[in-house]
């Protein structure tokens, strides 16, 4: 299932070489949502995904593109948010991040009825 969000980097970590065949690494994002606290979410890249942040500084204002996965262990559920694209927004492009994409209103064929 994938998702995706715009917010304010405030941290990313170093690569972490967990086993010989796999690697992570974790950022956060402030999200610009003008509600009445602060909120915040932590993401993971995995495998070759985790240079993706090479290139953001803390403040960088960014678009991630995620999965959302989870797992039982145990009786326990486990919820993990896994990017798989992270965007830079330039100010001019930058867009609020709960905004949903405006959907154009439907035009009827020439021989339906209006309903008016």
């Amino acid at each position: 299932m994938s998702f995706n969000i715009t917010g304010t980097l405030v941290s990313r970590s170093n690569t972490k070489q967990v086993s010989d065949t796999f690697k992570v690494r974790e950022f956060a994002i402030k999200i610009d949502d003008g509600g009445k606290y602060e909120n915040y979410a932590g993401f993971q890249a995995v495998q070759d995904k985790v240079t993706m942040l090479d290139g953001l500084n803390k403040g960088d204002q960014i678009k991630v593109h995620f999965d959302l996965r989870g797992r039982e262990y145990e009786g326990r559920y486990f919820t993990n948010l896994t990017a798989w694209k992270v965007e830079k927004l330039d100010e001019a492009s930058e867009a609020p991040a709960a905004t949903p994409a405006a959907e154009p209103e439907p035009v009827p064929a020439d021989n339906e009825a209006l309903p008016f």
